[in-house]
Formats: C-alpha cells, structure tokens, sequence
C-alpha cells in the first residue's frame, strides 16, 4: 500500500512564511557576519605581517649587538617582560598560532590614534641604527600591503615605520604600553580621515582601523613592538568585487523562491481552484459531475474535497428524494380533495332536492376528508420535527414506557394484547414521549394491518447476541406483510390500509425518530404467519451520567 504524505495547509502557510521572513533577517545577517569577517581576515593578516617584521626587527638588532640574541651580552638589553606575560609568551609547543579575536558588535571602538609626541632623550642608539637599517624594507612592502607598519623601541620611540612619524613618542598609547610589558592586543579605532571612494580604486570607505601590536620577546626581554594598522575593505567594495559570485547566488535564491512560490502553487492553488469548480458544480445543480480532487496536497484540502463530495451526493439524494416526496404528498392529498370536491359540487347541485338522510351521507364523507387531510398534515409535521430528534440528556427505564403503553391498548382490545418484559431496568437515552409514541405507532399498525381478531405480543429485553442493546419488539399473529413491499414499509406514504384511511407515514416516523436517536427499527420476517418489527437501542450502563 502506498502512503501518500500530505502536509497541513497550516504547516504549508508556515513554512513558506518563515522562508520569506528568513530572506531579509537572513541577509541582514549575512551581511553582518560577511563585516565582522572582513574585519578578523585584516586582523589575520596584520598578525601575519607584524611576525615576519618582528623576525626582520631581531636580526636587525642582533646584528647591531654584533652577537646573537641568546649571548649574555645581549640579554642585557632590551626591557624586562612582565611575568604574566613573558609565561604566555614562552612556547610550550613548537607551533603556536595567535588568533584572530575581533568582533565589531562586541569589541569596544577605540577613539582615533593620537599622534607621535616629542620627547627629550630619544630612542636608543642601539634600536635607531636598527630602525635605519629596516625603514626602507617597510617603506617598499606598504607599497603591497597598504598597511601602516611602526616600529617601536623599548623606550616607545618610532625608530622605524612605513609613514610619517620617525623619532616620535608613541608609550601614551595603551597598546603600546602593553605591548612594551610583552602583551599582544588587537582593537579597533575610529578613522582618522575617511571618504567616500569609488568602488574600482583601492581607498576603502570603512569608518573603522584595525590595530595590531605584535611585541618581539626574546626570553625575559621585549625587544620593541611592532605596530601595524590597516583599514579593513568594507562590505559594499567586498561584494563589488565578488559580484559574480553573489550574482550567481542571487539567481539562485530567485530559482529557490520561485519552486517555493510553485510548489505552493501545485500544493495550495490549483487544489483550491478545483474546489472552487466543485463548488460551482453543486451551485448549479450539477452535483453528479462532482469528484474528489485527484492530488489535494494537504490534508484540510483533501478534507474539504471529501466534504464537497458527501454534500453533493447528499444534495443529490435530498433532491431525487423531495421530488418523490412532493409526488408522494400531491397523491396523498389529491385524493381527499377530488372527494370533497365532488361532494361539494353535488350538494350544490341537489342538496335542495336531497333526502335528509341522503345529505347526512355526503356531510358525513366531507367531515371524513377533512379529518383524514388533518391527519395527513399532522403525520407530515411529525416526520418533519422526526429528522431533527436528538437523544435525552437523562436515561430512563424503557419497562416504564412499555408498561403504560400496553395498559393503555389493553383498556382497548382487553386480552388480545399480552407482554413480556424483563426484570432488570433497561435503560436507554430517549425521551418517554418520544418511546411512548414510536411504541404505539408499531402497536397501533399491529392492530390496524392484523385483523380484527388479531394477537399482539409487546415484549423488551437486553439482546443475547449484541450486548449493550436493548430490543423493543411488536409482534403478531396476522396475515403479514406482502413480500413485494416489505423492503419498501419504511418508506414514506407506502401502506397496504389506504381504503381504511392509512397514511403511509407512520413507520417512516418511526424510522426518523429511532436513526435521530441513536437506535434503529427493522421488519424481522416471522414464520408459519404474522409480522415482527424490532426496535433498538443502545442500553445505558450509568442512567445517572448525562
């Protein structure tokens, strides 16, 4: 068996509100991350360079010492490393990689750098012949890089940079002063000049700078710090130059939320335009060319689809069924018509020269179409209220019920109507008006069809064969019932006592009550002779739960 799955259209409506929601907020968000990226990729590279100076920087100094860096005699110079801080920058391990940290919505922005101050004193000498020999190695590599590179001795001076500022005082920075006690940090500053460039030049329109100190440590001793600044390539002039890529992936997204806009289309309008043409179809009375749909898609279309189709095939029904209904009760009343108007027109024509007795006669027949055309119209206004029974909220004891009516017929027919009734309560959900008057309709039927000397047997018990279900039977020991018409007694204005004023209405009341109630009614086929209905209903185990 094939399981076909189908999806709420609730759930359906939800998804493809959370993929439209997730388009921008999604966007926002990539493009924040793609910012902070961009930031900690120029974080990476200036750690990457100042290494490679910072490498530059120690031979420089070791050849200036004229002895290698781990002679006494060098380890002298230089500034003492902060013990917190020399510990971290002893490798434990052969490699060890710093990384990069920043993060632009938690970093604190920095204020613009300050420029170098002038001191008395100077750098020293050691570190200015230093500086000497490595400025025009990062005047030529800025040229590539497009990063500013300072270095600083350990007395905080410039004694060699890629820009403006040689010989200047730079300790009252913070980082520099961290970098001194052999720290390493990275932060963001504000801009100091920013302009608007044009998307094909290398300028960069980032309002932020990315700082990076990278202190040279050789043991116990800072050898100086390397400075490196950078402005990180802003969002708009990174996606220009990736704009074959974020094309292509736009052109992507259209393909996916155009198939989302489709697969709703095949899973929610189309079903729902078929729905729509079903229920033009029922509108115009074409119920029968209704069908459920095919493929529904989710389970509240397929749902409605079902209910369109039961409602047509009801529609269906009630029309073929009002129509012989209207046939039915323009039989049933024509008849007692034609005779009151005959009779009318004769007297009429001859009540002047009609004996007395005579005119009685005809009197009496208009009194007797007039009340069976009363009749026929009460019995129509039961069947109508039958169809809208519903079961008693309270159980009663059908014995009860079944003991008056018994009484009552005894009163009429005296022994010709016995009973046998069981002892335990047999309690059902309906009202007594309601059992008392679907009782005496089968009773009164077993009288009027059976004969004038017929036997009635009224009995209720719990059934052997279906528990739960109690069983109200009328039987006698009549004529029967004709086999041709016996799967047709239900329904309305079939009857075998039209001569004696029979409706034809009673057993469909009957029918109409016992389905509104929960119950059924049947005709059970008795042997050698006679007729049996049986009335059912399901017996209550707790009368007092309503």
């Amino acid at each position: 068996m094939k399981i076909r799955w189908r999806p709420r259209l609730r759930t359906v409506l939800v998804v493809v509100n959370l993929l439209i929601l997730a388009l921008p907020l999604g966007g926002i968000g990539a493009l924040r991350l793609y910012e902070n990226e961009l930031i900690r990729r120029t974080e990476a590279e200036l750690i990457g360079q100042g290494a490679f100076v910072a490498e530059s920087w120690r031979g420089a100094i070791a050849d200036q010492l004229g002895v290698p860096l781990n002679h006494p005699r060098a380890r002298a110079w230089g500034l003492p490393c902060a013990r917190a801080w020399r510990d971290k920058a002893t490798p434990k391990r052969p490699l060890r990689a710093r990384p990069a940290l920043l993060d632009v919505g938690r970093a604190t922005i920095q204020p613009r750098a300050s420029n170098p101050k002038r001191r008395k004193g100077g750098g020293d000498p050691i570190a200015v012949a230093a500086g000497v020999r490595l400025q025009p190695q990062l005047q030529r590599a800025t040229t590539t890089t497009l990063s500013a590179v300072r270095v600083v001795g350990p007395r905080g001076f410039v004694v060699a940079t890629s820009r403006a500022g040689l010989g200047g005082w730079l300790g009252h920075w913070p980082e520099i002063a961290r970098g001194l006690h052999g720290e390493p940090s990275s932060l963001l500053r504000i801009r100091t000049t920013r302009h608007r460039a044009p998307l094909e030049s290398i300028s960069r329109g980032t309002p932020l700078r990315v700082f990076v100190t990278v202190p040279v440590v050789e043991r116990d001793r800072v050898l100086g710090v390397v400075v490196l600044s950078r402005t990180p390539m802003d969002v708009t002039k990174a996606l220009y130059i990736n704009r074959i890529y974020l094309a292509s992936g736009a052109a992507a997204l259209l393909a996916v939320v155009a198939l989302v806009a489709l697969l709703t289309s095949i899973a929610v309008n189309r079903p729902l335009r078929r729905l729509k043409e079903m229920a033009r179809r029922v509108a115009d009375g074409e119920p029968d060319q209704v069908a459920p749909i095919a493929h529904p898609g989710t389970v509240e279309i397929a749902e409605l689809s079902d209910a369109i189709v039961r409602m047509a095939r009801t529609l269906s029904g009630r029309a073929a069924y009002i129509e012989a209904f209207a046939g039915n009760v323009s039989h049933a009343l024509k008849t007692p018509l034609t005779s009151i108007r005959g009779t009318v027109e004769l007297l009429q024509d001859h009540l002047h020269t009609m004996e007395p007795a005579q005119a009685d006669r005809f009197l009496a027949n208009l009194a007797g179409d007039a009340e069976r055309l009363e009749r026929l119209v009460l019995r129509l206004m039961a069947l109508a209220r039958a169809g809208t029974v519903q079961p008693a909220g309270a159980a009663i004891d059908a014995r009860t019920v079944i003991h008056a009516v018994a009484a009552r017929w005894r009163d009429r027919h005296d022994d010709r109507i016995t009973t046998e009734i069981a002892a335990t309560p047999l309690h059902a959900r309906v009202a007594p008006e309601t059992l008392d008057s679907m009782v005496d309709t089968l009773v009164d039927n077993a009288f009027r069809h059976g004969g004038d000397d017929v036997q009635v047997h009224l009995s209720a018990s719990p059934l052997a064969d279906e528990p739960g279900i109690i069983e109200i039977a009328i039987s006698d020991d009549g004529a029967g019932i004709d086999p041709a018409i016996a799967d047709q007694l239900f329904e309305p204005f079939v009857t075998t006592a039209g001569d004696r004023g029979g409706s034809g209405l009673g057993l469909a009341i009957v029918r109409a009550l016992a389905e509104g109630l929960g119950g059924s009614v049947m005709h059970v086929p008795s042997s050698p002779a006679g007729s049996r209905f049986s009335l059912r209903f399901a017996e209550v185990s707790d009368p007092h739960i309503s």
